[in-house]
């Protein structure tokens, strides 16, 4: 079995996470980018976010998609990523996500996320993604 650094399924939360701070920073043209973010969050996506709130595919892209460049020092990372089940066509992963520098949220925070990606029409997709809030560097959950 591939190492969670080398599987497909790790590239593409790297990568998903990238194209995050690319939106919100601004870094980036704004339909390509939305673009390649949608395309990766199709309609049967769940994302349930540490307040609970639960938006599917589409309504998580409508929600982020009057934020282009309205945080110019975002940053989404991605550590401790763990490859908890990986096939040709779907992965579970666990990884701890940290965000600096919002505008709209939390100047800082960081959350656990357990995930199930799919592929699908030759690409992966985000499938279930559950957020927990985590302490930040000051000790407080992050919402």
């Amino acid at each position: 079995m591939a190492t969670a650094d080398s599987h497909p399924a790790a590239h593409f939360v790297h990568a998903f996470h990238e194209q995050l701070t690319r939106w919100f920073s601004g870094s980036h043209e704004r339909e390509a980018t939305l673009a390649a973010l949608a395309a990766t969050c199709p309609p049967t996506m769940s994302l349930v976010y540490p307040s609970g709130l639960e938006l599917s595919g589409d309504a998580f892209i409508d929600s982020i998609a009057g934020l282009h460049g309205k945080s110019p020092g975002f940053e989404a990372t991605i550590t401790d990523l763990e490859l908890l089940h990986a096939g040709p066509e779907h992965a579970v992963v666990r990884y701890v996500e940290g965000q600096t520098g919002a505008k709209q949220s939390a100047a800082s925070n960081r959350r656990s996320a357990f995930a199930l990606i799919e592929r699908s029409e030759g690409r992966w997709r985000w499938r279930h993604i559950q957020e927990t809030p985590m302490p930040s560097e000051a000790g407080e959950a992050s919402a």
